[in-house]
């Protein structure tokens, strides 16, 4: 593992390698609204919900929720109880005053922090794009897996680790393509696109997709599905 994973953990420990998104929760609520964007609606979300199953009657936990609209959907499909957390004090801000919604319980801390969480207490655990902006990934599966209950399941979607390789196909980003792919294996902090600041500051960690699963194995997380859905023309003439 390269020695700059070791960046921080984001705003709650007072890095300049900041992760959370305050800073754009206003554009960013804007763009997902309370059903998620055109790429969510189309490509991101229809694989996560599918995976989640049912949750009429079960206990959710969201994690990174941002403006909180996948917890909003959790409530309208039944779930019993619904918690949500963010790391941004503004995307909870956001969430709670400007989409009020009964059976959610918002947080603000950080994704690894669990103090106070009730373990084996949730059905399912939900990371919708978020978990390539968490610094410790061992920490994180350790504590999610505490909090399910038997046979309970975590959910997340994330970057793919190679996708600007696919957009460099279709003349999308100008990325030399055999440095992406010499960089897959090494587990790096990294900048990327900013969609409402267009500029290449938007902060994350880049990993093979290995690191995410290991992860979860090592900490009792066994995967059972891997999807990587099919990017919709629509979100092509976007990029």
């Amino acid at each position: 593992m390269a020695t700059d994973m070791d960046e921080g953990n984001g705003k709650e420990a007072g890095v300049d390698f900041d992760t959370s998104w305050g800073s754009v929760a206003s554009g960013y609520n804007e763009s997902m609204g309370d059903t998620g964007d055109y790429s969510h609606q189309n490509t991101i979300d229809p694989p996560l919900f599918e995976l989640a199953g049912d949750v009429a009657g079960k206990v959710v936990y969201d994690v990174g929720c941002g403006n909180g609209y996948i917890s909003r959907r959790m409530v309208r499909e039944g779930a019993r109880e619904v918690w949500a957390s963010d790391i941004s004090e503004e995307m909870i801000d956001v969430a709670k005053s400007r989409y009020p919604s009964t059976g959610i319980s918002y947080s603000v801390h950080d994704a690894a922090r669990f103090d106070g969480m009730p373990d084996g207490h949730f059905d399912l655990v939900v990371m919708n794009m978020a978990i390539h902006l968490m610094p410790d990934l061992n920490a994180l599966t350790k504590g999610i897996h505490a909090l399910l209950k038997p046979g309970g399941r975590f959910v997340f979607s994330t970057d793919h680790p190679l996708r600007y390789v696919a957009y460099k196909a279709i003349d999308a980003y100008d990325v030399d393509i055999v440095a992406e792919c010499e960089d897959y294996l090494v587990e790096r902090a990294t900048q990327t696109f900013n969609a409402w600041t267009k500029r290449e500051d938007l902060n994350m960690y880049s990993r093979p997709l290995s690191a995410y699963l290991n992860a979860c194995g090592r900490n009792g997380l066994y995967v059972q599905e891997v999807r990587e859905p099919k990017t919709g023309p629509g979100l092509l003439k976007t990029l």
